[in-house]
Parts: structure tokens; sequence; C-alpha cells
């Protein structure tokens, strides 16, 4: 039987479980899925529910729903990373998954610096007050345990320089990622004074956007960049997958 709430709610509920079960591996890549009576019964909803929660899976790219083929479980490199709910299914896994750590790192090397750069060129007096405003919050978190609040604060820093970007592509790019950023400043944050370490970089950065120095505010982010790299390192204690360092990422131009 159904509980109560709305239809759209249960079918939110029900989609949050299969992606579970999809995630956790009880229903492996490349399977058709059971047939739809099946799992109306095994979820205990309705099909008009099921049928809505499984739109909603195929939408986040978990799930491939084809004719005479049934429902197919698409392998994990098809699945949407910039989706907040795929993000939270997999949860704390994230944190120690060196493929996943090293993605976000190539994306933040290869957005974030053109990010800063057009924030130092183009941000109004607003904008540019938003990223002092947050890197003022952060230190002001300096040396409390509140981690939660340290990540909220480091991510909105993060996304006032792209928004003062004020290039649509950028923004929509940064948007589709802070989820995944979160959860990698989740885990750099477990380490004791890694906030306060980097809040030299955040300050640098702030600074150059702010005397609108366009290439000197791309450098100190790709130090930035390069700093949340060697700390993951450290962290999971493991090599980069291609073998290079921090101090090489440091160094690109």
């Amino acid at each position: 039987m159904e509980g109560n709430g709305s239809w759209t709610s249960r079918a939110q509920l029900v989609a949050r479980r299969i992606g579970g079960d999809i995630i956790s591996g009880k229903f492996p890549p490349g399977v058709a899925m059971p047939r739809e009576a099946e799992l109306s019964g095994h979820y205990q909803v309705s099909r008009n529910t099921l049928r809505e929660a499984m739109k909603a899976l195929s939408a986040k790219a978990l799930i491939e729903i084809a004719p005479r083929r049934g429902t197919i479980v698409l392998p994990r490199a098809r699945w949407n990373m910039l989706d907040k709910d795929v993000i939270d299914w997999i949860g704390p896994a994230l944190w120690t998954d060196r493929t996943f750590l090293d993605e976000i790192l190539v994306m933040r090397a290869a957005i974030e610096p053109v990010a800063a750069a057009e924030a130092a060129i183009r941000a109004d007096k607003g904008q540019r007050a938003a990223i002092q405003h947050a890197y003022d919050a952060m230190c002001g978190l300096a040396r409390t345990t509140e981690i939660p609040k340290k990540v909220d604060i480091d991510l909105s820093w993060h996304v006032a320089v792209a928004e003062a970007a004020n290039n649509r592509f950028l923004v929509a790019t940064m948007a589709g990622l802070v989820h995944a950023l979160r959860s990698q400043l989740r885990m750099l944050n477990l380490r004791d004074g890694n906030f306060e370490g980097n809040l030299e970089n955040h300050g640098a950065v702030t600074g150059e956007i702010l005397a609108g120095d366009a290439e000197a505010a791309a450098g100190m982010m790709r130090q930035l960049v390069a700093h949340a790299r060697q700390d993951t390192d450290e962290m999971l204690n493991t090599p980069r997958q291609d073998g290079g360092t921090a101090e090489e990422e440091e160094k690109k131009p």
C-alpha cells in the first residue's frame, strides 16, 4: 500500500529507493531490471507511481527504457554526476573514490581559473562585494569545528566567483558542478586545519579579482586548485592516476 502524501512525493521516494539499489549494485549495469508488476509489488507502489519514478531515473541517466528490451541499468560512466540526487545517493563513498575526485579536480582546473579571470574583468560592484563578503565569512569560521558551515561558505565563495564572470555558460557549468564540489569540500575539510590552511589562497584570488588583474586572478586560482589536488593526494595517501603531482598542476600556464 502507498502511504500518505502526494503522488509526486511518492514517486520521488520510490525513485530514491530504486536509485539507491542501482548504485549499491543490486541491479547491475547492463542488466534488465525486473518487470513493472514485480517492481511495483516489491516497492509497494502503484504502476503509475512506479512509471513516474522510472522516468526520473531515466532523466538522471541511471537507466534506459528501451522498447522490446525493457529497462536497462546504464554503466556508471553514463550516470549524470551533475545531478544532486545521484551525488547524494552515492554519498560518502565518493569521498574516497579516486576517479571521482580526480574528475572534479580536472573540471575545476578547466573552469575556475577562467571564471576568476573573467570576474576580474567583468564583475560589477555588487558581485565584487559578494566575493569579499564570502571570503570574510570564511575567515570568520577559522578554527571552528562546524564542518557543514565551513563547506557552505567555501562553496558560496566559489559560486560568487563564477557568477561574477557574467558568463551564462560558466555559471550554468558551475551550477551543475556545485553538488560534486560540495562532496569534495566535505571530504577535504575532514582534515584538521585544511580549511584554515587554504584561506590564504582564497584571499589571494579575491584580492586579484578586486584589483581587476585577470592574469593574476587566474594564476592564483590555479594555485588554489593545485592545493586542493595536493590535499586530496595526501588524504587518500595514493598517487594520482596520471602519475602527476600538485606542483606540476600549479606550473601549468
